[in-house]
């Protein structure tokens, strides 16, 4: 996630204060996100590196089309609200590009360093926490070893064990929590009667203190923009292959079968 999709860390102030509380800040969570989105899509914010709306949209088709099951974050982020909301923006920028009525849902896991589902908390990325947290979650596991699509701007234990893994330019921006608060982020805060209105203008308040910063130029070019795009080309081209082959055996087969019927 972090340097791979994006450089994110700065929003974790909003996520520890409106995604690990009660469960009606979750229209404040969909508001920001939609907010953001937003302004990543034009390029008033630099969280998201900017190949990412075709990057997701790229995605978004593959899984319609059911050419793949899903996507998956798997970070080593400590944070887990953050890598949630992550997930929640990447969905929405989809949304927004393809004007959809309702965000899709592309990623039907959303790891973090913290998540048990991984096992020993050592941080390492490799084929049996992956499909130790697809089964946690009750996902298919990968056919082989050549259906997963893996991205980072790193190598780790994973790379060398699958054929399709991907090590895509580290992201690098200098956007901040402030950029995001005047983007829209805080939009509607305060909404409500009560002490509910009290207590979310005083996590507001906590944000405010970030909403000082200096100008910076967002990053509109991306070098990592070929690699993403024809990896996932090439991933879904030998799907395709791979399929084709199986439907052929299968096809040879039955005909052998039928001649010695």
């Amino acid at each position: 996630m972090d340097e791979c999709l994006g450089n994110v860390h700065p929003l974790h102030p909003f996520t520890n204060e409106f995604m690990t509380r009660e469960k009606a800040d979750i229209a404040t969570v969909n508001r920001a996100a939609a907010a953001l989105a937003t302004c990543e899509r034009v390029r008033r914010t630099g969280f998201l590196r900017p190949c990412i709306p075709d990057v997701m949209c790229a995605v978004y088709d593959a899984v319609k089309s059911r050419q793949i099951r899903s996507a998956f974050l798997f970070s080593n982020n400590s944070n887990h609200s953050l890598v949630e909301f992550v997930r929640i923006l990447l969905e929405t920028v989809v949304q927004q590009e393809r004007r959809l009525n309702e965000r899709p849902r592309l990623f039907e896991m959303a790891i973090s360093f913290q998540s048990p589902e991984r096992g020993e908390p050592t941080g390492i990325k490799d084929w049996a926490s992956i499909t130790k947290s697809l089964a946690y979650h009750g996902l298919p596991l990968p056919t082989t070893k050549n259906d997963l699509l893996f991205f980072d701007d790193k190598t780790h234990a994973l790379t060398p064990e699958i054929a399709h893994y991907t090590v895509v330019p580290a992201y690098h921006s200098s956007t901040t929590l402030a950029d995001a608060l005047r983007c829209g982020l805080g939009q509607g805060q305060g909404q409500g009667q009560g002490t509910h209105k009290d207590k979310k203008n005083s996590r507001w308040e906590k944000l405010s203190r970030w909403r000082g910063g200096t100008a910076h130029r967002v990053p509109v070019e991306d070098e990592g923009r070929g690699a993403f795009l024809d990896s996932i080309h090439r991933f879904l081209k030998d799907v395709r292959t791979t399929r084709t082959n199986k439907k052929s055996r299968k096809s040879r087969q039955t005909r052998k079968n039928r001649r010695h019927d």
